[in-house]
């Protein structure tokens, strides 16, 4: 059945014998009879299949015939003179589409009984898609992979409910197990129920991305850093704390911070506390951090909710991890539901660990590796590998699915273009515009891509750590290339 279909509102008037389409701004124009062109496009495809070896000189051995689809419009009045009520497929016929072909098929002869044989079937193909059988065009491939892992992350949140009644809980997952969109949930709920909740991390990037993405439901949850914890709530409590430090001035974070917000909570009266805090990122904390924090509760022996997520693989800041006291056995989520199974299975290598994602979890492709001799020629890779995934027959990715993440060291070689994109820092850029993220895989901890490119560039005989590797690879959903300069 060879189908033209019309979008919009159309109408056909008797009098002129015209197709006339009206347009959302009032306007008309006159379009073809859209009869005619579903009688010639088959008439046209027809004589190529006729025209194949296994059909040539033979019957057509099935049937075929011609529809018009107005999927937009209900069909009334009288039928135009070369059409029949019954090739009209209107938005209420497409609601029973298979019954609409069957009664469409029976106003055309049939030609055979017989079931069509496979090399007859396999003739069809060739014809109609000579090249039938390629690769799919990458952002569908990704769409359909997107899809499934979105499902996927729904049954990791249904799982966390049954934690739902317990007010303090250590929750250990690996990279890609949901944890921030889990922690994030949990400060949701709290702050529905009425609490003033504090969403607390690691990574700044993170905090504000959802600072400005994540609900903030009746303006009792605030989402920041240790870091910007400690200046805000020096600030309230009036104490001379020199906001000029560095965030990398490890002696003064580790150590002098936490003194400051205990000096703060000291000072601070309980409705500028919070009733419920939950951390995302706690392998990154530091001992006196947590010590700290225990100020921070309104009520120190009733804290509404309490709950850490960590992943002890993705410790890249702290030495010596420690985590809460006094908050039992971890709960501990093991299924991967970010990345696609053969980026999982990547990452399960480096850290030697097995790391099992759901049942029914996309496939996908392997990393890419490829080797460079300079960092200029990296980011060339880079360029060609966007054009690649972004602009060639088989790509069409958009720019805000790719990140390209490199080590701070080599900033001042980062290019300001990769072809036709810009490169942005800025994650609401990256996302609302057309920029490529170019960042530090470090500043993007936490975060993910569809696409990531990841420029390694640590000498042959020092390694990145399997910490920093697991961290910077996990990044990637769909499609991990990794460039190594050596």
């Amino acid at each position: 059945m060879f189908v033209e279909v019309k979008a919009g509102t159309i109408r056909y008037y008797r009098g002129s014998h015209s197709w006339i389409r009206e347009l959302s701004d009032g306007r008309k124009e006159t379009i073809r009879d859209p009869f005619d062109q579903a009688r010639q496009s088959m008439h046209t495809l027809m004589k190529m299949i006729n025209g194949h070896a296994v059909f040539r000189n033979r019957q057509i051995p099935f049937t075929y015939g011609y529809a018009v689809g107005f999927p937009g419009c209900r069909y009334s009045g009288q039928c135009p003179p070369d059409a029949r009520p019954e090739l009209i497929f209107d938005a209420d016929r497409c609601e029973t589409i298979r019954k609409s072909l069957e009664k469409a098929f029976e106003a055309f002869p049939s030609t055979s009984k017989e079931a069509m044989t496979p090399p007859q079937i396999q003739a069809i193909h060739e014809v109609l898609y000579p090249e039938f059988g390629v690769t799919p065009v990458l952002w569908k491939k990704v769409e359909d992979q997107e899809k499934r892992l979105k499902r996927l992350t729904r049954e990791q949140e249904r799982t966390f409910t049954l934690l739902r009644n317990q007010k303090t809980a250590l929750i250990q997952g690996v990279a890609g197990s949901g944890k921030t969109i889990l922690a994030l949930a949990k400060a949701q709920e709290m702050a529905r129920k009425g609490f003033r909740t504090l969403f607390l991390c690691y990574n700044r990037p993170l905090a504000d991305w959802l600072g400005m993405t994540a609900e903030k439901p009746n303006d009792m949850l605030e989402i920041m850093t240790y870091h910007q914890l400690v200046v805000s709530m020096a600030k309230r409590a009036n104490l001379n704390f020199r906001q000029s430090r560095k965030e990398d001035d490890e002696a003064f974070w580790n150590d002098r911070a936490p003194e400051v917000l205990i000096e703060a909570t000291a000072i601070l009266l309980p409705e500028e506390k919070y009733d419920a805090i939950v951390v995302d990122e706690g392998q990154d904390f530091h001992e006196l951090w947590w010590l700290s924090l225990d100020g921070m509760f309104r009520d120190g022996n009733d804290k509404k909710c309490y709950y850490v997520f960590f992943d002890p693989l993705q410790n890249i800041y702290v030495s010596e991890p420690t985590l809460p006291r006094d908050m039992g056995d971890p709960f501990v989520l093991d299924e991967n539901c970010r990345n696609t199974v053969k980026i999982a299975q990547h990452c399960e290598a480096i850290v030697g660990q097995r790391i099992p994602v759901f049942e029914g979890s996309p496939e996908g492709t392997e990393p890419e590796f490829l080797r460079v001799g300079s960092i200029k020629e990296a980011f060339r890779t880079v360029e060609k590998k966007i054009r690649e995934w972004c602009f060639s027959p088989n790509g069409g990715l958009e720019a805000r699915q790719v990140a390209v993440l490199a080590d701070g060291s080599t900033k001042s070689d980062w290019p300001s273009r990769f072809g036709t994109f810009d490169t942005t820092e800025s994650l609401p850029t990256w996302t609302n515009s057309n920029a490529i993220l170019l960042d530090t895989w470090k500043r993007f901890k936490g975060l993910e891509a569809d696409a990531v490119i990841l420029i390694d560039t640590e000498p042959s005989d020092q390694p990145l750590s399997r910490a920093n590797q697991y961290v910077a690879r996990s990044r990637a959903k769909h499609l991990l290339t990794i460039i190594e300069v050596v």
